[in-house]
């Protein structure tokens, strides 16, 4: 699409937008400060840093601007997770609102927010910090749907499955950024 420049007020975690392509399947750090590296050469070879993914229908890589947290692929699988979690809590019984669906409900919404409150931040390492705590929220919600299921409440493997893969697009986001890191 068309590429405009936009004010820092424009964007919700402060900062420039940039355009960097990444492959899809594969995250990659985007957002980095200006001011953090003084040679744009330098900043940009690291932004972009590109990793070598599967394309559409083996037609070679499939290139996606990443602006914004909303944009990671992570991001938006844990977003369908928060929104299959509430689905899947309004048919448990009444007694466990406040204890197993309050914790699960809980638990899954942390993800998505610790995976963007971490894009919005200005380091990598405070980016990665954040990754491992929606890493840790995402195995609190992966212990809760096994609770759920042992006592009968659910037995949607898709939402398990659905967490397993939000959890391996955050470790690869992880290692992304901390090979990048070396890299620098």
């Amino acid at each position: 699409g068309r590429s405009r420049s936009h004010h820092a007020s424009e964007w919700p975690c402060g900062g420039a937008s940039r355009q960097y392509p990444i492959r899809r399947g594969y995250l990659v750090y985007l957002r980095i400060d200006v001011a953090i590296f003084e040679n744009s050469q330098r900043r940009d070879r690291i932004a972009r840093g590109l990793i070598q993914g599967p394309g559409a229908r083996g037609r070679g890589p499939v290139v996606t601007t990443v602006r914004r947290y909303t944009d990671l692929i992570a991001w938006q699988k844990a977003m369908d997770l928060v929104e299959g979690v509430y689905r899947l809590t309004k048919e448990f019984p009444r007694e466990e609102l406040y204890g197993l669906v309050s914790h699960l409900k809980r638990s899954a919404i942390s993800v998505p927010s610790n995976i963007a409150e971490g894009q919005c931040r200005n380091g990598r390492r405070e980016y990665i910090h954040h990754l491992s705590i929606a890493l840790g929220s995402l195995g609190e919600v992966e212990t809760q749907l096994l609770n759920a299921q042992r006592l009968g409440y659910a037995g949607d493997e898709a939402l398990t499955a659905l967490a397993s893969e939000t959890g391996r697009l955050i470790v690869g986001l992880m290692h992304s950024l901390e090979r990048h890191a070396a890299a620098s």
